[in-house]
């Protein structure tokens, strides 16, 4: 970036950092974590950063642009740029100014003329949850399949017999409800397994949406074309998935707004649906969440249920690897207040009301970590 795009650059420099920054692309198998998130979000703002660079025509301030080596009147002004979809900032980023020499379209002013949709793909190849291995999400898909077909070789035996496999269909996928919306990119994946096991072409999908966009009812998700028959067999598996894990992101952006403003964040737990732990752990963070621990062995976590069991107490801990984190989980009420502004270590304060957690973590502490309580109702932005 200094070398590229720094005090000094042009539009050959830009166009190469580009390049080494779309070469640089944070891969969908990497491993979730705080490092993996950190890379992917400097990774991103990078791509701004680069593609606004090259996009301003001008000099200005202390960026000095060879190429166009005064300021112009016309660039006046800030560059805004939009993540039409969230899994890969390289391929998705797009800067959306109004360039001086492009009137903008009256019904977007803020974007350049041509600024088109998101391009169709097919499941196959889209970079699926960020921070969850592509297999797993795979491995989840096709167990699910496997379910409601009867197996590897099972057939839905109405869709079969009634369409022919060689008509295809247009589709879109409609909220039904006002909420936040996680899993998206299980459409694709769904209807590219059942295309595999038809043996007819890939359908092609485009997301009208962000996994972590709020979106409001008959708000329009997704778009496919395809196969009637691989529409109609997978819909109802992904539409499972997605409205799961939709309705997760939702849960956890209301306790995310409940405590806005106070420094608290709102950590999820270990009570997951079996086999799905890592997509709604995504969930989560597509809601504004924070994961705490993925399992019992990445945190060292002292729970009430730990002390009549533990002889030593705390100072069991002493034995725990050096790399593990330490983490205990305050009580309610007054202990709660206690855990949000003690030391040693992160506290959480367990599941509670959203009023409750306010009272608990009022004043601004990082360490109060309210978990979003899986026993709680909430509605999903059902499709």
């Amino acid at each position: 970036m200094t070398a590229g795009a720094g005090a000094l650059r042009s539009g050959a420099s830009l166009t190469a950092t580009a390049a080494s920054l779309a070469a640089l692309a944070p891969s969908a198998d990497a491993v979730a974590g705080p490092a993996a998130w950190e890379t992917t979000n400097l990774h991103a703002v990078a791509t701004v950063l680069t593609a606004a660079a090259t996009l301003r025509e001008e000099t200005r301030g202390g960026h000095l642009r060879s190429d166009f080596p005064d300021a112009r009147e016309a660039w006046r002004g800030h560059l805004t740029a939009q993540a039409r979809r969230r899994r890969r900032a390289r391929a998705d980023v797009r800067p959306g100014a109004t360039r001086p020499d492009r009137p903008a379209r009256p019904d977007r002013p803020d974007r350049l003329v041509g600024h088109h949709r998101p391009p169709w793909h097919g499941g196959a190849r889209v970079s699926l949850l960020p921070g969850v291995p592509d297999e797993v999400v795979r491995d989840v898909v096709r167990r699910a399949l496997d379910e409601d077909l009867g197996g590897p070789d099972g057939v839905d035996v109405t869709s079969s017999a009634t369409i022919p496999l060689e008509q295809s269909s247009r589709v879109q996928v409609v909220a039904r409800a006002d909420g936040v919306v996680a899993g998206l990119p299980l459409f694709g994946a769904v209807w590219a397994d059942v295309a595999h096991r038809l043996g007819c072409p890939p359908v092609q999908v485009r997301d009208r949406v962000s996994d972590g966009d709020r979106v409001r009812r008959d708000d329009v998700l997704v778009e496919a074309r395809g196969a009637t028959q691989a529409l109609l067999v997978g819909e109802r598996t992904a539409l499972n998935l997605v409205c799961r894990l939709s309705g997760v992101a939702t849960h956890t952006r209301r306790w995310a707004d409940a405590l806005q403003g106070t420094g608290t964040t709102v950590l999820d737990t270990r009570k997951t649906t079996p086999g799905l732990r890592a997509l709604e752990k995504y969930a989560v963070r597509a809601g504004g969440g924070t994961n705490k621990r993925m399992g019992l062995h990445d945190v060292a976590m002292i729970k009430d249920n730990h002390k009549p069991g533990c002889r030593l107490g705390h100072r069991g801990l002493r034995r725990r690897p050096r790399a593990v984190p330490r983490r205990r989980r305050a009580g309610r009420g007054d202990d709660g207040r206690r855990g949000a502004g003690g030391g040693g270590g992160r506290r959480a304060v367990p599941a509670v009301r959203q009023h409750d957690a306010r009272a608990c973590c009022g004043r601004p502490s990082r360490r109060c970590a309210p978990p979003c309580p899986s026993g709680s109702r909430s509605r999903a932005p059902a499709t």
